[in-house]
């Protein structure tokens, strides 16, 4: 097989916002949980859920929304949803939910990684929805 002539196009020939915000979030979080472990990449998932049943019901006013256009209100509910999710996290390390991990084990890592990318793609992808 001849694979000089092999591109990205060939597999994605009309890449989207959406296809490159899921590429993102993936390698972001993956490269995160390498990093910082399993036990913080659980706290992180822990954290998720409640910011987002807290940014879900902050109630925005429509004289505010009505200022901004689609993209920039995506923008706003993300943004609030990561800063929420970090504040969350923040208080739960400090703690003491985040204890040092004896054994690093690789596979549960990508796993869990992948599992909180996933819940982030999911709701801010749900946040494009009209």
């Amino acid at each position: 097989m001849n694979f000089n002539n092999i591109s990205v196009n060939m597999f994605f020939p009309n890449p989207t916002w959406d296809l490159l915000l899921l590429l993102f979030f993936f390698a972001a979080v993956f490269i995160y949980g390498l990093v910082v472990g399993r036990n913080r990449i659980i706290v992180l998932l822990l954290a998720s859920y409640p910011a987002t049943l807290i940014n879900e019901y902050i109630p925005y006013s429509e004289k505010f929304f009505s200022r901004f256009n689609f993209s920039q209100k995506l923008f706003l509910k993300s943004f609030s949803l990561f800063v929420m999710t970090g504040f969350i996290f923040w208080i739960l390390t400090k703690s003491g939910f985040s204890r040092k991990e004896l054994n690093k084990k690789t596979w549960q890592i990508i796993f869990l990684s992948l599992l909180c990318a996933g819940f982030w793609t999911f709701v801010v992808l749900g946040y494009s929805r009209p």
